[in-house]
């Protein structure tokens, strides 16, 4: 039998609600347009693609000529178009009817512009919870993708995370992938060789060993030094090229080619995770310091390789405690959605609907993950996505009165806590 690695490269772009635009531009220019022309070059080489709503539909108005390439990709079968929430939220912390609103409306977004109906999607910040596979099922998903971290605080090891598992909730199922931690540090940044010889490895571990690289397309340009290591020094091209030549050893595949070809390993139920570094940051900044120095103790004594899977940070949902600004955003967002439930009760006529159904858009653009929570690039901390995120809530609540109050003489008072 041949024996070879299927290698799965998905690569996910998104720009925050409120960003300014020349970093728009600028990040379109320096990562995303020269990535696609750069992949367009190597018809063989297949890719998978997730754009934010917020970012494809920028890129729409803005270089029309890039959707015309990827669609020319997705055609040709070369690409694989990915779903995801529309805004970039976290699922887990929106309402279910936002979660399928969400993903459905980029679903439509991507069939308009690339004729292809996406079957799986991107998860925000690889937020996983235990509940979402009811959710994404319902949204028309049939798979997802999230860390190899997550199913090894499940208690798989490496050795198991050459395929992908079926999670389900109440029944309703959804295949999970894992993403390697491992070609994440690397790629780009590793020589290409040592990529190619880790999938190697895997072509005697089992029948039909599948590896997934799914990662931010920023790391391509706009990532310190990035930019002159992909395009200037030919990293990205070089790495195509090498990968195509490998071809009895590692063949690029998409999702829906192994979806279709190989059955799954089974069974799995992963824990509340996402990766490592978000878990970390999510900690009070006094556990981060402890947790940090007791995984250097653990590096230092030489049992990382073998406990470290049972070391985590916190849980994603702390940075509702840990940062007033995040929970205030946050519980706005849920008033808003109450208001939006409440009018929609009394609806009369088809303008009141329609108000309705515009203040549902605004309330979804306010839960754009960046104004949330933190990494290094700043996310909450930067005053003008926090504000964008207020205004669109804002906007959301003075759509619902003009619904709900059809003459211009009117007050409320709630009292809430």
């Amino acid at each position: 039998m041949e024996k070879f690695t299927r290698f799965i490269f998905a690569i996910h772009g998104h720009q925050p609600i409120g960003n300014f635009d020349f970093v728009f531009d600028n990040s379109y220019k320096r990562c995303y347009e020269p990535f696609i022309k750069s992949l367009f070059e190597f018809p063989q080489f297949k890719c998978c693609l997730h754009y934010s709503g917020i970012l494809l539909e920028w890129i729409r108005i803005h270089y029309p000529d890039h959707i015309g390439m990827i669609r020319t990709m997705v055609s040709r079968g070369q690409l694989e178009m990915l779903s995801g929430g529309y805004y970039e939220p976290i699922l887990a912390i929106i309402p279910d009817e936002d979660k399928i609103g969400q993903i459905k409306k980029l679903s439509q977004l991507v069939k308009k512009l690339t004729g292809t109906q996406p079957q799986g999607m991107w998860l925000a910040e690889r937020v996983w919870e235990p509940h979402l596979p009811s959710s994404l099922s319902d949204a028309g998903m049939k798979y997802v993708i999230v860390d190899d971290t997550h199913f090894k605080y499940a208690g798989l090891d490496d050795s198991e995370l050459d395929g992908y598992y079926i999670a389900e909730e109440i029944g309703k199922m959804l295949k999970v992938f894992p993403s390697s931690k491992y070609l994440r540090y690397s790629i780009p940044f590793k020589d290409v060789a040592e990529t190619i010889d880790f999938l190697k490895g895997f072509c005697d571990q089992s029948a039909y060993p599948v590896i997934v690289y799914a990662d931010d397309a920023e790391k391509f340009g706009m990532w310190p030094g990035t930019f002159e290591l992909c395009y200037n020094q030919a990293w990205l091209s070089n790495f195509f090229e090498s990968m195509l030549k490998c071809y009895d050893f590692i063949r690029t595949v998409h999702f829906a080619d192994v979806l279709r070809e190989i059955a799954s390993k089974g069974n799995v139920y992963l824990p509340t995770a996402s990766y490592a570094e978000m878990m970390e940051w999510a900690l009070p900044a006094r556990a981060t310091v402890e947790l940090q120095d007791f995984e250097k103790k653990l590096k230092t004594d030489g049992l990382s390789e073998k406990y470290g899977a049972f070391v985590r940070g916190g849980f994603w949902r702390n940075f509702l405690s840990k940062y007033p600004e995040s929970n205030n955003i946050h519980k706005k967002m849920l008033w808003v959605d109450e208001k939006i439930k409440r009018a929609s009760s009394n609806l009369i006529t088809g303008k009141q609907k329609a108000l309705l159904d515009r203040a549902t858009d605004e309330k979804r653009k306010g839960q754009c993950n960046d104004s949330y929570w933190h990494g290094v690039f700043g996310g909450l901390y930067l005053n003008h996505l926090r504000t964008a995120i207020y205004e669109h809530l804002i906007t959301a609540e003075t759509l619902i009165d003009q619904a709900t109050h059809q003459n211009s003489n009117w007050i409320d008072v709630e009292k809430m806590d």
